[in-house]
């Protein structure tokens, strides 16, 4: 835990050049979480799209079309 003193003073370092007075002043620590975060919500709902798009009706019609006229194709 940091005291009020250290982080005022800057006696606590977070990675090179950077103390936790600069890490809280620039509002920087904690980002790559929050960035994390939306970044598995995107995903999340990308993933709920592509379902279902693929799970639709129109989907399902088309590939079936599709797989008919390749397997009616006379040689």
């Amino acid at each position: 835990m940091t005291s009020f003193f250290q982080l005022v003073s800057g006696a606590v370092f977070h990675g090179p050049g950077r103390s936790t007075k600069e890490s809280v002043l620039r509002g920087e620590e904690g980002m790559s979480t929050a960035e994390y975060a939306i970044g598995t919500l995107a995903a999340a709902a990308l993933a709920a799209v592509l379902y279902m798009v693929v799970t639709g009706d129109s989907v399902t019609t088309m590939l079936t079309s599709i797989i008919e006229d390749a397997l009616s194709v006379d040689l």
